[in-house]
């Protein structure tokens, strides 16, 4: 059976930060530069040198 085609989805309107934590600023800048989480992973994957970023480190 052929696999359901991959639906992005932005998993901060499902589970909303902390009033005034570092997720929910980043969630704001994010979403006011019309950013994906995909592109935000992206350029800290790019700025860091670093290929992935974990869960636990961006919680």
């Amino acid at each position: 059976m052929p696999r359901p085609e991959h639906q992005p989805h932005d998993s901060a309107s499902r589970h909303p930060a902390a009033p005034g934590s570092l997720g929910a600023l980043l969630t704001e800048l994010r979403l006011a530069r019309g950013w994906s989480q995909l592109r935000v992973a992206e350029q800290l994957c790019a700025a860091s040198g670093v290929p992935t970023v974990s869960r636990h480190e961006v919680s």
